[in-house]
């Protein structure tokens, strides 16, 4: 009876002893101790909740669970970019189980749901690695636990944490990893061709990466298990066909994504993938991950303070793959080859990631950087695992190289060219200090002959790199977290509810801004109709649009600041929502409409509907930087016929005692540009600050254009502050004539010191630390630039003509949804229907019945040319054949994987002879 009950408790607790479970109970334990000691929920006010999670990732997730709740489209969504395609925002950031498990919980509890996700889904990583390890060279125990842990915590993960979305492809890689594995041992890609597939349908950007990732692993082996012609071998053939299986269950995925793209009015990704560098180049990503030509937008380096934390385990074993002469010349080769290759391209310093291994270098890690511990943690089990190859002048010899290796790095980058939080003498210090105790607990582990104690010292070695990478956490995981966003959802959001009420109950189409802008989606957020909105730059000639007429744009973003009574007009922004915790005034002309708890809501008069006919689509527009008021200038007259401005001719500013810079003004005087006049230091405040006189008593609009450095606008009246402003942008009441005006820009140094990294000089040289002594120079870094700053008043009296001529002609809608809107039309004259919608082919208009021809107004807008007379209107949304086609070609692939599911099960069920 006893063996009886033992042998139940055994089954019991058999999965206790799977690697990947510990690997996910360790790892799990690490964030949980991070949230503890950051005092992120549930331990404190802390959220997981930060820059483009709080600005893109939890806003989308709210809109999907008002969709599955109250219903709506899964195709087309007003909540931001004045309308966007939702289904390619689903495809990007919604397909993840976690996200769809939080749909109970609410949209309102989106902080808790996003911190109870990570703490669950990063563990995950651990897992897969950890099956990896055991699957490949049957590795249990410890130290196979705290490589996996390492794979979960590495930098791109920590880095890039708000990015929920990204961490399941990287828990794919080491399946994929081991699914080629069985490809080429027996010929089976069902784990391979479904591990692929998953990744890329989880996110197709890190998919991408996924595959050159399965690119390089099917490469390290072919050559380290010399096969025989690596390109046209069977094998080979194997392992393009299970490729492209696993493309093809993903395409449901691919192939709307790609349709979405070619349906806008900036298809340039469609034609030349070079055209958006830092997010869609694939030939600029290779290049990257292969001989480390520098993403533009990386070529800057900002160094934080020191941290106790740094790869010399994983470094160190990685040394001893090197040197084990159980391990085959090819395949230390080929993992040679491959680790040069990830480690020219995945950090911004070679140095950098070398010293602080791969948890955490300095500068954020390129989207792709977890290949490169994929890589090395694999090759350093790999030299543990087999010790018996290991001689003990192997480990001296190692931890002799590598100790070199710090006192170059102390000598140079610590005695000679001191670069605060980069290398440090602290640093090296604790880097040697746990190289030598690894040494020896190795030592002891691979050549004592007492069985116990060298199992206690794998065991010690596990702990202590565990207990590194616990350190290292607790301090950096808390520091990609949010305290503001409870106050700002939690109490916000049933305001915001009550708020909708009684604007939802109009039947006229209108668009609503918060103000000024918390997020760069809050229409997504909260439920309204919006202008601003992140990561919707696919649709880049919206964003480029609004570039042109003064307002902040990026490549994947767009933030309009409600400050520009004619555009306010234009897009329809019938209401402006306010808080008391973030301005104490609405913009121009908006005037009270009633309040929600601590909102306030404002009614702007003269918001045009969604269409209105224009007399001239074409304006002259300048692309020239800071010349957004002559554009809307130029649109006003051009659209309305009326003469006049609407903005009069911008204010000349002087420079007046510019806090420690250089200022130097160029063309019509409001150009500027700016240096720092004295060295850096950190903490150092930077400002740029211009005077203005006013000349006569209307509004004006304050706005700058300058380098994305600038963090705040301030305002001052005869010496005392008035305004401050987070948005590019803000009006000013009238002043008497002769006051004296300061605006002030101050620019953000984040208490770091700033070094430019100097790109040209990236080279085996780099690594040795032979670098030229410009590298530390400040030679024109990030806190120099240029810009323009506007201080213009408006003229009411065109402005309201503009607006007046503009509503003769306007679309009255009688009815509208997510994918629908119809109305009617009085044209007193031939012209065009401008709609304020981003152009986009698969919108189809309808006039009186008959299906008209669209076009791109300004590159960015909806029009459709109208002739006199009354007309009704009709649009529709299409989604096209992209979505159908993409399921259809996956329900092939479905086919195909159970098709080869039956052949390999008859295969095996054949009696052997």
């Amino acid at each position: 009876m006893t063996d009886g009950i033992n042998r139940r408790a055994r089954h019991f607790l058999r999965p206790l002893a799977s690697p990947g479970l510990q690997a996910y109970a360790v790892t799990f334990a690490v964030v949980l101790l991070a949230y503890a000691v950051g005092g992120v929920y549930p331990f404190g006010d802390r959220y997981m909740i930060y820059s483009d999670g709080a600005e893109n990732m939890a806003p989308r997730v709210v809109e999907l669970y008002d969709k599955l709740k109250n219903g709506g489209s899964f195709y087309y969504s007003w909540r931001g970019g004045l309308g966007i395609d939702w289904y390619f925002s689903f495809l990007v950031a919604l397909i993840d189980p976690f996200i769809w498990l939080g749909f109970p919980m609410g949209a309102e509890r989106i902080t808790e749901i996003f911190a109870l996700m990570y703490l669950f889904q990063i563990p995950i990583s651990a897992a897969t690695f950890a099956y990896f390890l055991n699957k490949k060279y049957g590795g249990k125990g410890p130290v196979a636990v705290a490589l996996s842990v390492a794979y979960a915590l590495t930098s791109q993960v920590i880095a890039y944490v708000f990015a929920y979305n990204w961490e399941l492809p990287i828990a794919m890689l080491p399946l994929v990893a081991l699914g080629i594995d069985k490809l080429m041992d027996s010929g089976d890609i069902r784990l391979y061709s479904v591990s692929l597939a998953l990744g890329i349908m989880f996110n197709f950007m890190m998919g991408m990466f996924l595959c050159f990732g399965s690119v390089l692993y099917y490469l390290f082996e072919a050559v380290s298990r010399k096969t025989a012609g690596i390109f046209l071998s069977k094998t080979f053939a194997r392992y393009a066909a299970a490729s492209a299986l696993g493309l093809l269950l993903a395409a449901w995925v691919l192939i709307p994504a790609a349709g979405t793209v070619g349906g806008t009015a900036y298809n340039d990704i469609g034609r030349d993938f070079g055209e958006l560098t830092a997010y869609f180049s694939v030939p600029h990503m290779l290049l990257m991950m292969l001989f480390g030509v520098p993403v533009d937008f990386l070529q800057f380096t900002q160094t934080t303070p020191a941290y106790i934390y740094s790869g010399a385990f994983t470094l160190l074993l990685l040394a001893l793959f090197f040197f084990n002469a159980q391990v085959a010349p090819r395949r230390k080769a080929a993992a040679g080859a491959v680790l040069l290759a990830l480690l020219c391209a995945v950090s911004v310093s070679w140095i950098n990631y070398t010293v602080h291994g791969f948890h955490w270098p300095v500068a954020l890690p390129h989207r792709f950087a977890f290949l490169f511990p994929f890589f090395a943690l694999m090759c350093a089990f790999e030299g543990y695992k087999r010790g018996g190859g290991l001689r003990k002048s192997s480990i001296a010899r190692a931890t002799a190289c590598l100790l070199a290796l710090l006192l170059m790095l102390d000598f140079r980058y610590y005695m000679k060219d001191p670069m605060p939080g980069y290398v440090n003498h602290k640093l090296v210090l604790v880097n040697a200090g746990l190289l030598l105790v690894y040494s020896a607990a190795i030592w002891v582990a691979s050549f004592s002959k007492n069985v116990r104690r060298a199992g206690a010292a794998g065991a010690a070695l596990a702990l202590l790199f565990i207990a590194e990478i616990a350190v290292s956490t607790a301090v950096r995981l808390p520091e990609q977290t949010n305290e503001g966003r409870e106050k700002y959802i939690l109490s916000a959001y049933d305001d915001m509810q009550a708020a909708l009420i009684p604007l939802n109950a109009e039947p006229e189409f209108y668009r609503a801004a918060m103000t000024p802008r918390h997020t760069e989606s809050d229409g997504r957020l909260f439920g309204f109709k919006s202008v601003s909105t992140f990561s919707e730059g696919v649709n880049g000639a919206f964003v480029d649009n609004m570039e042109k007429f003064g307002f902040w744009g990026g490549v994947n973003s767009v933030s309009y600041g409600m400050e520009s009574p004619l555009w306010n007009a234009l897009l329809g922004i019938k209401y402006s929502i306010n808080s008391s915790y973030m301005r104490r005034d609405p913009p121009l002309y908006y005037e009270p409409a009633f309040d929600a708890g601590e909102l306030s809501v404002y009614e702007n008069p003269y918001a045009l509907p969604i269409g209105f006919l224009v007399n001239d689509a074409s304006p002259e527009i300048s692309d020239e930087p800071g010349a957004g008021f002559l554009n809307q200038n130029a649109v006003a007259r051009a659209f309305s016929g009326v003469d006049g401005s609407v903005y009069g001719e911008p204010l000349i500013p002087s420079p007046d005692g510019a806090l420690n810079l250089k200022v130097e003004l160029s063309g019509d005087g409001r150009g500027f540009t700016y240096a720092p006049a004295v060295p850096l230091e950190r903490g150092l405040d930077l400002a740029l600050v211009m005077a203005f006189t006013v000349e006569d008593e209307r509004p004006l609009v304050v706005s700058y254009s300058a380098d994305s450095n600038v963090k705040s606008l301030e305002v001052y009246i005869d010496g005392v502050h008035y305004r401050s402003a987070d948005a590019p942008g803000m009006y000013l009441a009238p002043l008497p004539v002769g006051t004296k005006l300061s605006v002030k820009l101050s620019l953000d140094l984040e208490d770091r010191d700033v070094v430019r990294v100097n790109t040209a000089s990236r080279s085996p040289l780099f690594f040795l630390g032979l670098v030229p002594e410009r590298y530390t120079e400040f030679a024109g870094g990030p806190l120099s630039g240029k810009g323009v700053i506007n201080v213009v008043p408006v003229n009411e009296a065109a402005f309201k003509a503009v607006v007046d001529k503009l509503r003769s002609g306007t679309l009255l809608v009688s009815e509208y949804d997510d994918t629908h809107i119809s109305g009617v039309v009085d044209a007193e004259k031939n012209g065009t229907l401008l709609l304020t919608i981003p152009y986009d082919e698969r919108w189809h208009i309808r006039i009186d019945g008959e299906e008209r021809e669209t076009t791109p107004v300004m590159g960015a807008f909806t029009g459709v040319e109208l002739e006199a007379g009354r007309h009704t209107v009709e649009l529709v949304f299409r989604p096209g054949p992209a979505p159908v086609a993409g399921v259809l070609v996956s329900v092939v692939g479905v086919v195909m994987v159970v098709i080869i599911l039956k052949r390999k099960r008859a295969s095996s069920n054949k009696p052997a002879r």
